[in-house]
């Protein structure tokens, strides 16, 4: 039961949900930002701000279960993270482009 507790103690607390969220369009965009001015092929710098988003995902995850005194569920969820991740990253990479080059069809001023 004291797992259950955990988790839904993990999943109302909302700096979890925030702090995270935040962080994810942040790094994505400046990673785009800077790998937009390098690489001048928006394409690839598109991917390259996903996968950083994804990254920060992971990260600001893992170390906010870490901050808040989460050990049991810190190490449970750097398991299943670290599975999930190599998914999660193959699937920002493809698909980021694809939904802003939708999105930019519909939205011309974007």
């Amino acid at each position: 039961m004291k797992f259950v507790k955990g988790i839904s103690l993990f999943c109302i607390y909302p700096l979890f949900m925030l702090g995270v969220g935040f962080f994810i369009g942040v790094v994505g965009y400046f990673a785009f930002a800077i790998f937009s001015k390098l690489l001048k092929n928006k394409t690839v710098a598109y991917s390259i701000g996903g996968a950083f988003g994804i990254l920060a995902n992971t990260v600001c995850t893992i170390f906010m279960l870490w901050v808040f005194n989460y050990s049991t569920l810190a190490a449970m969820f750097t398991v299943i993270i670290s599975i999930n991740f190599i998914g999660e990253l193959i699937g920002a990479i493809i698909l980021v482009p694809i939904y802003i080059k939708i999105l930019k069809k519909v939205n011309k001023s974007l």
